[in-house]
């Protein structure tokens, strides 16, 4: 059996994904409109400087904002989680650690759970239940792009961590311990 499990093709894919998950916080995330004009374009590098809400761009934000007061929210933290995540997951892989792909997938993983999470935190707190005073919220490219860029991460990562585990005699592997209805196998190194 092939003890390189990594192939470059898979290593340059995720540290690729998360490449490319991370320059797209510099791409607007999602835009505030009212009455279908778009007043306020916010990216992930704004959200995570606490700008989401900051300095509205225009008088008309303004005046939505005065007839609709959005819940006060704090949406930097779940931003720089998932920006983290994509700057570790480059660096674990780039630098070859015995658990490079567990890492990754662990990171993209976290990465994912933390841009749905910022949605829905971004969401309910500009539409409390009912649409206010023609405010929309929509997510934009650079949003979904890098939510789809984890979710690559990830299962490469993944694919990268079973391919590994099914290389390894059974001897080497440590008990499987199952959480939920998911299997994490802690695998012994030996050097």
């Amino acid at each position: 059996m092939e003890t390189h499990t990594k192939t470059p093709l898979v290593k340059f894919l995720i540290i690729a994904a998360f490449a490319c998950a991370a320059i797209f916080f510099f791409f607007g995330f999602y835009t505030v409109t009212v009455n279908e004009t778009t007043v306020h374009t916010i990216s992930g590098i704004d959200i995570i400087n606490g700008k989401d809400l900051a300095k509205p761009a225009s008088p008309a934000y303004i005046d939505a904002l005065r007839l609709y007061k959005p819940r006060h929210f704090s949406t930097g933290i779940w931003a720089l989680i998932a920006l983290i995540c994509a700057v570790a997951g480059i660096f674990v892989f780039i630098n070859e650690t015995g658990s490079s792909a567990f890492a990754a997938t662990l990171a993209a993983g976290i990465g994912v759970a933390s841009l749905t999470i910022l949605k829905f935190v971004v969401t309910a707190a500009y539409n409390a239940g009912t649409e206010p005073q023609g405010v929309t919220i929509s997510f934009q490219f650079a949003y979904q792009a890098a939510l789809l860029a984890f979710i690559v991460a990830a299962v490469a990562g993944y694919a990268c961590l079973s391919q590994k585990i099914r290389a390894m005699p059974k001897k080497e592997r440590k008990k499987d311990r199952v959480i939920g209805s998911l299997s994490f196998p802690f695998i012994e190194h030996k050097n």
